[in-house]
């Protein structure tokens, strides 16, 4: 039968921290009533929906958890350089019109080095923004400046400080859970950067940007390291009922969790009838990464005693789920003589953060070796059959995503670069995009001198072929080509800045060189500006006659005939 639960509300002068008492009568059938001792706030019972989660509970909630990525486009521009000299990137999310993520990548070293370098993400915890001085560059991490290509994020809503300019998101703010598909939206746009080796890929976050860090790590195997500073992991906590107790109550909470409304969320959805009970602690938990600790990657997580904003809970959940495996360090340790909002500044801890991350994303294993690698991994699964626990596998037997750790590192992913004929509006504009971040904005060519008669839809895919290049799905490069009486006229090559020096080019001269070729034609030419003849010579392509102008730039002219 259903009961009808009545409250009974001690009265009393001034404030009682005592949880109110219950009563039920019997009424109704299906009603399950709260015991006197359960604390009961503004008609939620915080006894029961912040009991100890249940395995049932926490295998449901992994299905909740921030899993995709945002749908759009990420742009990568060249800014200005830094102080110091090294080379900066703007990465822009951007989902139609809008902007809604900024982030900016530092690059040490000249533009000569090209050698690769692992990839440090830096998440903050502040809700005002981001600095391109956020960057982890100063004192102790001086070593992993040199030896890192670094991106600093802001988030949604938030605006991001490079120098002088302010980089504006045009979405609203949407913490942790935007956060993370965010984050997850960027990470193809990294191999596109100078000297990133994207295969060996590290993410600490401070506060939010912590629990963000743990998330998108369980949310994709291509992270392969994690630090966190002060990180709530485990909504289900004591500090954290405190607060969710202080916002039902309708109290100001002095020191609340970072992106505090957007994490009590499914408390107050209880509180107004919006969900039931188990739907707020399915959510609670999905924004918990604490409970799945034994799926993380190698994790340095850090957490000041006494932290009056993030309590010490958070760490202990996260530290009980975590073991250390083969080639996989998991740590959790409390700082001493450190706040939440200091905890970051510490000499030591910054230490232990570079240290930590120059071993977890060193690798010494080469393309084209065979290794033996673990049979069981978190980024895929050998079937290697008996009691084995090894198999030596090359590299081109490996999975496309697979970057399997060994006790000497881990096993690079080659960048994947494809050419093809622009074949629908989407494409047309990212020609069109990269034309003009090429020609018109980096180069100086007026724009009325870059597009012409050749670009007008009704001659695309019939008398000019506009090539398209790719680097792991990212527009980077263009090309076009078009038939001048017997011979194939070659043009318009462009490779965004970030993405020169992988190959580009030189794919799309050979694509267009293919294609035309298809079409029976053996008579090529071209204009190239002369600081590029280089890109063409090893094709065959020789300089015919003296360097002349063309849209203000010197060009020269080169042909090549087939056998």
């Amino acid at each position: 039968m259903r009961r009808v639960c009545l409250l009974a509300f001690v009265l009393a002068a001034g404030c009682s921290e005592a949880p109110p008492t219950s009563t039920c009568l019997p009424g109704l059938e299906d009603c399950d009533a709260p015991t006197p001792a359960d604390e009961i706030v503004a008609g939620v019972n915080l006894t029961a929906l912040f009991a100890d989660a249940t395995a049932a509970e926490i295998a449901a909630a992994s299905g909740r958890r921030p899993a995709g990525a945002t749908a759009g486009t990420v742009e990568v521009t060249p800014l200005d350089d830094a102080p110091d000299g090294a080379r900066r990137f703007r990465l822009g999310l951007r989902n139609g019109a809008d902007t809604l993520v900024n982030a900016v990548a530092r690059i040490p070293g000249p533009a000569s080095l090209v050698s690769q370098l692992p990839v440090v993400v830096v998440l903050t915890d502040d809700e005002d923004g981001a600095e391109a001085e956020d960057a982890l560059t100063d004192g102790p991490y001086a070593t992993l400046a040199e030896r890192t290509v670094q991106v600093v994020v802001a988030y949604r809503g938030e605006a991001l400080q490079v120098g002088d300019s302010t980089l504006v998101s045009s979405s609203e703010a949407d913490p942790y859970r935007a956060d993370v598909a965010d984050v997850l939206a960027l990470l193809p746009a990294l191999p596109i950067l100078p000297r990133a080796d994207a295969s060996r890929l590290g993410v600490v976050g401070l506060g939010r940007g912590g629990t963000v860090a743990l998330l998108a790590a369980l949310a994709t195997p291509q992270v392969d390291a994690v630090v966190t500073l002060g990180a709530p992991t485990d909504l289900l906590g004591a500090s954290f009922r405190a607060d969710a107790r202080t916002r039902l109550q309708n109290r100001t909470v002095a020191t609340p969790y970072p992106a505090f409304d957007a994490l009590v969320a499914p408390v107050v959805a209880l509180r107004d009838g919006a969900i039931e009970a188990d739907e707020a602690r399915l959510r609670l938990l999905a924004l918990s990464p604490g409970y799945a600790g034994a799926g993380l990657p190698a994790v340095l997580a850090l957490h000041a005693v006494g932290d009056a904003v993030v309590g010490a809970d958070q760490l202990t959940r996260l530290d009980a789920t975590m073991t250390s495996e083969p080639g996989t360090s998991r740590t959790a340790r409390q700082v001493e003589g450190a706040s939440h909002d200091t905890l970051a500044d510490d000499l030591t801890v910054q230490s232990d953060i570079a240290a930590f991350l120059l071993d977890a994303l060193s690798s010494t294993l080469r393309v084209g070796t065979r290794y033996r690698v673990p049979c069981t991994h978190r980024r895929f699964a050998l079937d290697c059959g008996g009691d084995s626990r090894t198999r030596s596998r090359p590299h081109s037997d490996l999975p496309d995503n697979a970057s399997p750790m060994s006790v000497t590192g881990l096993l690079p992913i080659d960048p994947v670069v494809a050419v093809r004929e622009a074949r629908n509006e989407t494409d047309w504009g990212a020609v069109r995009a990269i034309r003009k971040a090429v020609f018109i904005d980096e180069q100086g060519c007026p724009p009325e001198e870059e597009w012409d008669e050749h670009d007008a839809p009704a001659s695309r895919g019939r008398t000019v072929h506009h090539l398209l290049a790719t680097l792991n799905g990212l527009p980077v490069g263009c090309a076009r080509w078009r038939r001048v009486e017997a011979y194939a006229k070659l043009e318009r090559f462009a490779v965004l800045a970030a993405a020169r020096g992988k190959g580009i080019g030189k794919a799309l001269v050979a694509q267009a060189l293919t294609d035309a070729r298809n079409k029976g034609l053996r008579r090529f030419v071209l204009h190239a500006q002369t600081h590029a003849t280089r890109l063409y010579a090893p094709f065959g392509f020789a300089p015919v006659g003296t360097p002349f102008s063309e849209a203000g730039i010197e060009h020269v002219k080169m042909t090549l005939t087939d056998p």
